[in-house]
C-alpha cells in the first residue's frame, strides 16, 4: 500500500508519473471504464501521459484528492479519489468526479491502474463488494 501512497502524493504534487517506482511496462486499462471513449489500454509512462493528458484538456485548473485507500490483497491496492477540474472559459464551472482505481504491485513496483467510474465498481472488481 505505501507504494501506492508515494506514487499518488508525488503524483498529486507533480501531475507526473513516479518513474522509479513504475514499471517499464505499466499498463493504463480505461477498459473497465465505461464512460471513457478514447483507447481502453495505455501502455508506459508515455502512453499514460497521453492519456491524463487527453483527460485533463478540458480544463483551465484540475486536481484530485485521495479520498481512500484499501488493501485488496494480492498485490493489489484500491484508491477512491476525488477529481476537480474547472472548464476552460467558464470560471464558475467546476466538474467534480469520483473515480476508483484498481492498483497492481510486483516487486514494488506499479505494474498496472484499472479505472473505475466509482468506488463501489473498483471494490467489486476486487471482490469487496457485492455485485
Amino acid at each position: 500500500m505505501e507504494v501506492v501512497r508515494r506514487i499518488l502524493s508525488e503524483f498529486g504534487e507533480t501531475l507526473q508519473p513516479v518513474s522509479d517506482l513504475t514499471s517499464p511496462d505499466f499498463i493504463w486499462n480505461t477498459g473497465s471504464w465505461t464512460s471513457w471513449t478514447g483507447p481502453s489500454e495505455y501502455r508506459g509512462i508515455d502512453g499514460f501521459m497521453q492519456f491524463f493528458g487527453e483527460w485533463i484538456a478540458a480544463y483551465d485548473d484540475w486536481k484530485q484528492d485521495v479520498e481512500e485507500i484499501v488493501d485488496a490483497g494480492d498485490n493489489r491496492v484500491v484508491a477512491i479519489t476525488c477529481q476537480r477540474g474547472r472548464l476552460h472559459d467558464s470560471p464558475d464551472s467546476w466538474v467534480d468526479l469520483e473515480a476508483g482505481f484498481v492498483y497492481t504491485i510486483d516487486d514494488g513496483l506499479l505494474v498496472r491502474g484499472d479505472v473505475y467510474g466509482s468506488r463501489d465498481e473498483a471494490l467489486k472488481a476486487v471482490g469487496l463488494a457485492d455485485g
